[in-house]
């Protein structure tokens, strides 16, 4: 379990998101208490379907480095920001 950020905005990437169920439960959760901007990257395009995440087909192979002060969940593969 992890806790937010005491921030204006939270900024989530789910990495592997695959169809988005997940990404999507989170992201309702999170958009009905603090501003969250959402976004699954997955191999797969089934996801595209929920409107309040944004997403991107790609793959996670060349992800650029967490910059200092991010916070990493890694068993999902959380990235807030």
């Amino acid at each position: 379990m992890f806790s937010l950020p005491a921030a204006a905005e939270v900024s989530v990437l789910d990495i592997g998101c695959g169809e988005g169920y997940y990404t999507h439960e989170v992201a309702s959760r999170l958009q009905a208490r603090v501003q969250t901007e959402v976004y699954g990257l997955d191999v797969a395009k089934i996801a595209m379907r929920y409107r309040n995440v944004e997403f991107c087909v790609a793959s996670s192979h060349r992800l650029p480095a967490v910059a200092a002060g991010e916070q990493v969940v890694p068993h999902r593969s959380w990235y807030l920001r």
